[in-house]
């Protein structure tokens, strides 16, 4: 998984500029042979998909943590 963020602020024209950049590059032949080649699934999220999947991954592995009852060292 790779994640691109751009800083907090950043101006929304510029958000969309740089995710239809990355969006374009994911699209092409030489990255959906990389995809393939690595058996990985390409999955664009864009802000607000994005930050929905980062809190409920955070929620699953903080019910893990606690189900397992993991402390820190």
């Amino acid at each position: 998984m790779a994640w691109h963020v751009v800083p907090a602020g950043t101006p929304d024209a510029a958000v969309k500029r740089l995710g239809d950049a990355f969006e374009k590059a994911a699209d092409s032949p030489e990255m959906a042979k990389f995809f393939e080649t690595a058996g990985v699934e390409k999955k664009i999220l864009r802000r607000k998909a994005f930050s929905d999947h980062v809190r409920q991954e955070y929620a699953e592995l903080g019910e893990l943590v606690k189900t397992l009852d993991l402390k820190k060292p």
